[in-house]
């Protein structure tokens, strides 16, 4: 309902208002709104799930209301469990676990073979949060791969390239001799060449007398790069009171 009442005026009857029934939330900075707490936090659940990755900046514009108090309000949302997410970006954004996941297996994929530091550098989050979150898909299973000897992670299909693409180069090899390039585990080496001789994409036998990996040939079609490549009630006008 439009009222004949100067801006001041209705500012003052919404102050009184507010204070009388303790309604909590904040105004626009130019003092033309004044959202509740419940639509602020219902607001930015709905946009964080939604985009999975969001600026600060951005949820402030929503409102028109300063970053630090949009801030708070993801604190409180987060301490609450009301968003299952973190902070990215030195503070300055804030990202959902299942945007992480979904980050790292994309990342696992393009990359093969990474360290957790330039993991961490590429989704803008703390070096901890991703080697906790790395670990989580690992156990989901989401992610097949192992952490080598150089503190590197390295998926099984990156490592399964690198030993076909020996495999085709040396056709016999010490087993020691492919786990100190790779980096790995003469078990973890034992175990991926029984499933690639298994699956047919090395015709191939192991000699456990001699530790030694022989390949017959490698099929070209298994050959795989290593690396692949103002309606709303909770929101007050303060211009429609003029």
């Amino acid at each position: 309902t439009m009222l004949d009442m100067s801006t001041e005026i209705a500012l003052k009857v919404i102050y009184k208002i507010i204070s009388k029934y303790q309604i909590k939330g904040s105004f626009s900075q130019d003092k033309l709104f004044y959202f509740t707490q419940k639509h602020i936090s219902a607001k930015l659940i709905k946009e964080i799930e939604e985009k999975g990755r969001i600026s600060l900046d951005d949820l402030a514009k929503m409102f028109n209301i300063p970053n630090a108090l949009v801030k708070n309000f993801c604190v409180n949302l987060m301490r609450t469990k009301a968003v299952n997410g973190f902070f990215a970006d030195r503070g300055n954004q804030i990202i959902t676990e299942a945007q992480i996941y979904k980050e790292i297996k994309q990342y696992s994929k393009d990359t093969g073979l990474f360290e957790l530091s330039k993991l961490a550098k590429s989704l803008k989050i703390a070096v901890e949060l991703a080697r906790k979150s790395l670990h989580e898909l690992i156990k989901k299973g989401s992610i097949k791969g192992i952490f080598t000897q150089r503190r590197e992670f390295v998926t099984h299909r990156h490592l399964q390239g690198k030993i076909k693409e020996l495999a085709k180069a040396y056709r016999t090899m010490p087993l020691r001799d492919l786990s100190n390039r790779l980096g790995v585990t003469e078990s973890s080496i034992e175990e991926l060449l029984a499933k690639l001789i298994g699956k047919g994409e090395i015709d191939g036998y192991i000699d456990m007398h001699k530790k030694l990996f022989v390949a017959y040939a490698v099929p070209a079609s298994q050959m795989s790069p290593a690396t692949p490549s103002s309606s709303d009630p909770q929101i007050i006008s303060v211009a429609d009171t003029k």
